[in-house]
């Protein structure tokens, strides 16, 4: 298994031999090819529109309440919170991603070790803030378009 994490990032400089490779000029038998993403609009067209190369699309989506609260009980936050917290907390980590949410516990046990008080409003309103910012430097940027006719392979 090879796993090419944010293949919308490859440069152009090794495009030509990467796909070189997808389509048989090394042998590959065997291999089993995962690239990832978080910007499918970003990935150049000619890696997923020929049979060989990435012949499927699966989209993970964000985890709902249900599930961010799940993850932040096997965590371990309702002992270190207690459950009322860890509960406003999923409650208020929509769009949030699970390795956001692993930094909303760390950032939470060490404001436990180090200052013996954990304000877990804070954190969110922080770790919030930080992927507002992400957002918008995408849309300035041009990569976060939006619309459902600009993504790729997922449907």
């Amino acid at each position: 298994m090879l796993v090419i994490e944010d293949i919308d990032s490859m440069p152009d400089s090794c495009r030509s031999f990467f796909l070189n490779i997808l389509d048989g000029a090394t042998a590959k038998e065997g291999v089993f090819l995962i690239g990832t993403t978080n910007y499918p609009q970003k990935i150049d067209t000619a890696l997923i529109n020929r049979a060989g190369r990435f012949d499927r699309a699966y989209e993970v989506k964000l985890p709902d309440e249900s599930l961010r609260l799940s993850y932040l009980r096997r965590k371990g936050l309702p002992e270190l919170a207690g459950e009322e917290q860890a509960v406003q907390a999923a409650q208020r980590t929509q769009g949030f991603s699970l390795a956001q949410l692993n930094e909303l516990y760390v950032s939470a046990a060490l404001q436990k070790r180090y200052d013996d008080h954990i304000d877990l409003e804070q954190l969110v309103l922080g770790l919030r803030s930080d992927l507002d910012k992400g957002r918008k430097r995408d849309w300035l940027n041009g990569t976060d378009w939006g619309g459902a006719s600009n993504r790729i392979g997922f449907q």
